[in-house]
């Protein structure tokens, strides 16, 4: 799981993402959600936002590999893990700056796929895509 900091501030910056994190905590799994947890003086990851919210915390869900996958209608397809492949490939060959995980790939796919943004590394931001 990547808890790098770019990873913590594209997902910050992402919301769209923070917002869909209410679905996922509805959703039972195996594997608990992770938040980045932070204030002034320090930096944590947890699994429980619970508790938190209260207090002087920036918190911030993390979304994982296969949650990310989900934000994706892929029902239209009879062979999901191949369509998978092939699109997330061609997204990659399309961009500029290199993710340096697969969370950080899945999270700008998504992001384009669904916002028609694009993680911008000079600006520290998602911007829209231009036409």
């Amino acid at each position: 799981m990547d808890t790098s900091k770019e990873f913590v501030l594209m997902c910050e910056k992402a919301m769209e993402i923070q917002n869909s994190c209410i679905d996922f905590q509805r959703e039972p799994h195996l594997i608990p959600d992770l938040f980045s947890v932070s204030s002034d003086t320090m930096t944590t990851f947890s699994t429980q936002s619970r508790g938190l919210i209260d207090k002087q915390y920036t918190i911030i869900w993390l979304p994982r590999q296969d949650q990310l996958q989900k934000m994706i209608d892929w029902s239209g397809y009879s062979y999901v893990v191949s369509c998978q492949a092939a699109q997330i490939n061609d997204f990659y060959n399309t961009l500029k700056e290199v993710p340096d995980s697969m969370e950080q790939l899945w999270l700008a796919f998504v992001m384009f796929q669904k916002y028609q943004k694009r993680w911008d590394q000079k600006k520290k931001d998602w911007v829209h895509e231009k036409n």
